[in-house]
């Protein structure tokens, strides 16, 4: 999810924006506790300082983007990644994130169709 994104290029500050979005949708689409919101704010504004430890949650938020990187045409760096599962996940991950791979799913609840359907 490219939430609060400017562009896919150099963006100081998408982070930050991204977990301000989190906390506009709290009691609607985010539901979690003050702790656990705090771990999700944190997770959105470091998630581009290159961190591999922490808190289980901010690691697998910082996998899933970092999974995503070839959407810009970036081949994520297994050292980077937090988690044995993201690095055994990343050539599935990668050949994914170069597919323009968007879920019918995601397409539906947006209002949205394609006449190709999901790509894997």
């Amino acid at each position: 999810m490219r939430a609060r994104r400017l562009n896919e290029h150099l963006d100081e500050g998408h982070g930050t924006r991204g977990g301000d979005l989190a906390r506009s949708l709290r009691g609607t689409l985010v539901h979690l506790d003050e702790p656990r919101f705090d771990l999700l704010y944190a997770a959105c504004a470091l998630h581009t300082d290159g961190l591999t430890t922490g808190d289980p949650t901010m690691q697998a938020c910082w996998d899933a983007d970092r999974l995503d990187l070839g959407r810009v045409g970036i081949q994520p760096k297994p050292e980077l990644l937090c988690t044995d599962a993201a690095r055994e996940l990343l050539p599935w991950a990668h050949k994914r994130a170069t597919s323009d791979h968007v879920p019918a799913a995601v397409l539906a609840s947006w209002g949205m169709t394609t006449a190709l359907g999901p790509r894997w």
